[in-house]
């Protein structure tokens, strides 16, 4: 963090890989709670869309990286990370991503979207939170039939 960033002491640091819209829409509400979020991506159009105040302030800092995953998490500009959040289009790079954070970064949280429902099985026996959005709304909307 620079020196002029209003992070909350008690701020996590939290890093992600990838700046989709749904990302951002995370590292936003993130941010509006007072965390440091490092985003990765290699499309700078895609950091680009990152919304410019919590950049400017601090809250947000876009990162734009090559994506060979393993040299990108050990760059020095990557801090250490209270929770690591891999959030890309792709199960395969979200799997890979919080593997090498797990191994490399030690964070006390790794969250992972994973859709496949086979590899969520697996990365949720390895200490990494494997989110699916499509079990997500399949459980509102049963919750909100009522049965």
């Amino acid at each position: 963090m620079n020196s002029t960033s209003k992070i909350d002491t008690d701020a996590l640091t939290i890093l992600m890989i990838g700046c989709s819209e749904l990302a951002i829409s995370v590292a936003t509400l993130l941010a509006e709670l007072g965390h440091g979020i490092f985003i990765l991506d290699s499309s700078s159009e895609a950091l680009g869309k990152l919304p410019d105040g919590k950049v400017e302030d601090g809250h947000i800092t876009p990162l734009l990286t090559t994506m060979s995953l393993q040299n990108d998490l050990l760059q020095p500009s990557i801090p250490e990370p209270d929770v690591f959040i891999a959030i890309t289009e792709s199960d395969t790079q979200n799997a890979l991503s919080a593997q090498l954070a797990q191994k490399l970064l030690r964070p006390e949280k790794i969250i992972c979207r994973i859709e496949n429902i086979d590899l969520q099985e697996m990365y949720l026996q390895s200490d990494i939170v494997a989110i699916s959005g499509k079990n997500i709304i399949t459980k509102m909307i049963v919750d909100s039939v009522g049965t």
